[in-house]
């Protein structure tokens, strides 16, 4: 049994975002993790996703060659060669039409070659927008921390939603140190309050990525940014009390499982705020889905593969989404810290107290 992609549309309210360099970066991250992406590029006329993901020049057939019948799907993809796994359908240098019932022929046919489909939509809310909204299974917006790009968030959100668009989640993207104090944006709980749509990325303004994506280079593995991507692609209970996070953005407590506390940053402390984070609580349905997971390895490598046989062949995404759809309704979306948070609590301590030290005196004194 194969269960179908998931769909995703990466979205965006104003241009400027980085919304392509993130889908990209997303596709690359899912690939290295086995998958074999599709990213399509719905962006007519303003055609980038070729160069970021190094296929320029390597296109003959693009997305408006596709949808208006002119050409087979297949014919259209391109594999990347700088990130294996991902390969790309281009939009056109000069527009041309999105049709919803086109996209929607095409990526039914695509899932029977692909584990993930990305859809890379233009600006704004658009054909590109609708089109990709009719036959996505859920929406990330890609957004910066300005008041402009997040009102326009709030109104793509909206849209989606009242278009029965169940999952939408925002990912902000190009933040910076000071970036809260010229913006006019105080601070990402703002950023959440406006779009009113729960946070699951904050990825770093990075020279690394730009010169990357300029250049139709890899993203460098040991920078902030690709470590931040790689997050986003990923979820696993082991990450808990073990992976430290630095940022010099301050801290905004609880903002990923949508409990907003009071940040902690320039802005309402006064004086810059690194902020070093580990995190200690994971959702219930995480916990299943990494059980399940284990399970399935466990009774394949027993001799018992056909118990685990459905659920071995359902993209991890469908597993964790089933799961959260039985347990939330009757426990809510609960969170859960490991039994030994405090001793883990206390040797994260010592060790960040510890580097701190050796860092500012050198392991002296």
């Amino acid at each position: 049994m194969r269960i179908e992609p998931k769909v995703t549309m990466i979205a965006s309210g104003k241009g400027g975002t980085g919304k392509s360099t993130v889908s990209v970066l997303l596709g690359s991250r899912l690939a290295a993790r086995g998958k074999k992406v599709l990213l399509i590029e719905l962006d007519s006329g303003l055609r980038s996703v070729d160069i970021i993901a190094g296929v320029y020049g390597k296109t003959v057939y693009d997305i408006e060659d596709v949808l208006s019948g002119r050409c087979e799907g297949g014919k259209a993809v391109v594999e990347s060669p700088i990130y294996p796994g991902l390969s790309v359908i281009s939009a056109p240098y000069e527009g041309g039409a999105v049709r919803g019932d086109a996209l929607e022929v095409l990526t039914k046919r695509m899932t029977d070659y692909f584990d993930e489909i990305i859809l890379d939509t233009a600006a704004g809310m658009g054909e590109a927008f609708q089109a990709a909204a009719r036959v996505s299974d859920r929406a990330l917006l890609v957004l910066t921390p300005d008041p402009v790009a997040l009102r326009d968030g709030r109104i793509a959100a909206d849209a989606l939603l009242d278009g029965g668009m169940r999952t939408v989640r925002l990912v902000m993207n190009r933040v910076q140190a000071d970036s809260f104090r010229t913006s006019g944006v105080r601070d990402l709980d703002e950023c959440i309050d406006t779009v009113a749509v729960q946070l699951i990325a904050v990825l770093p303004e990075s020279a690394e990525v730009q010169r990357a994506a300029a250049q139709g280079q890899p993203l460098a593995a040991g920078c902030m940014a690709y470590r931040a991507v790689d997050a986003l692609a990923a979820r696993s209970v082991r990450r808990l009390g073990v992976t430290i996070q630095l940022s010099d953005a301050g801290i905004h407590p609880g903002s990923g499982v949508g409990n907003h506390r009071n940040s902690l940053t320039r802005e309402t402390l006064g004086v810059p705020v690194i902020a070093i984070g580990v995190p200690t609580v994971v959702g219930a349905a995480a916990i299943v889905h990494d059980t399940v997971g284990a399970l399935v390895a466990a009774l394949k490598e027993g001799g018992e593969a056909g118990y685990g046989d459905m659920v071995e062949h359902m993209d991890g995404r469908d597993q964790y989404q089933l799961i959260r759809e039985v347990l939330e309704p009757q426990i809510g979306p609960m969170y859960v810290t490991p039994h030994n948070i405090d001793e883990r609590v206390e040797n994260l301590s010592f060790t960040i107290s510890e580097a701190i030290h050796m860092a500012l005196f050198g392991g002296n004194g």
